[in-house]
């Protein structure tokens, strides 16, 4: 029997829904929470605002000091990472030591209109007047990345199912089938009766 791992660590591109379904996942276990863009942003000031002012290296070391932050907590946490952040091999190397990682995925045009609805001018990295191609652009560039981890898939689907695919699959086969829905008692005497009088009225006719 295997038990949900110490950390689960949601990545994947940005508007894939890594906050809203690590929140519930979260929740349903009993653990913390953690947004590293959340939690950078509280402690620096807007992404978007760094990206400006200091460069995206400055932003990418303040991913390192999180990540490093994060496993020097050493607790069971739900993490959500931003989109690039595991592009570091060393990000990813430390936050797999503390659990298990799963890249939530979606459709490119479904990630442009998701963040165009949250506010694309908080989005860096899609600043400019092609965020289609943009978006295309870095899904190859990280798709190697990406796919190092199970991948779960996000499109129409509801925040709530999503969580409960990745508790399933991080709680492993075990709990999974205890969590299938089983046969009344009932259901399977019937049956098992059913049975037994065909085989009596088969060999019945047969004589």
């Amino acid at each position: 029997m295997t038990s949900p791992p110490a950390t689960i660590v949601l990545t994947g591109f940005m508007g894939t829904g890594k906050s809203t379904v690590g929140r519930i996942v979260a929740e349903r276990l009993g653990v913390p929470f953690v947004d590293t863009d959340a939690e950078i942003e509280r402690e620096h000031g807007r992404i978007a605002d760094i990206f400006a002012e200091l460069g995206e290296a400055r932003f990418r070391q303040l991913e390192r000091e999180m990540v490093d932050e994060l496993v020097a907590r050493n607790e069971r946490l739900v993490i959500a990472t931003g989109g690039g952040m595991l592009v570091d091999p060393a990000n990813a190397a430390k936050l797999a030591a503390t659990g298990s990682i799963y890249t939530l995925t979606a459709e490119p045009d479904e990630i442009v209109r998701r963040v165009e609805a949250a506010g694309a001018a908080e989005r860096p990295l899609l600043d400019g007047p092609d965020a289609s191609g943009r978006v295309r652009q870095l899904l190859a560039d990280r798709a190697e990345v990406y796919a190092q981890f199970p991948q779960i898939a996000t499109g129409g689907r509801r925040p709530e199912a999503i969580a409960d695919e990745i508790i399933a699959v991080a709680s492993g086969p075990a709990k999974a089938e205890r969590a299938r829905p089983r046969r009344r008692p009932q259901a399977a005497a019937v049956v098992a009766v059913a049975t037994l009088v065909l085989v009596v009225v088969v060999v019945a006719i047969l004589l």
